[in-house]
């Protein structure tokens, strides 16, 4: 039996992309759907709105 497990990640720091709890879990969850937009399996750093590419990401294919 084979079990495969995916995993979508949205990364936020503070602070550099937050002042404060609340805002910075958002910036991380903005992230995470961004990272499962992109067909999921990936990290995407947060980037904020009008800063260029929606974020930087890293993917895992094993």
């Amino acid at each position: 039996m084979n079990v495969t497990v995916g995993m979508s990640a949205g990364i936020a720091l503070y602070p550099f992309h937050a002042d404060d709890r609340t805002a910075l879990i958002a910036a991380a969850d903005r992230a995470m759907y961004e990272a499962k937009s992109r067909g999921g399996n990936r990290c995407v750093v947060y980037a904020p709105p009008g800063s260029g590419p929606r974020g930087s990401e890293t993917t895992s294919n094993q």
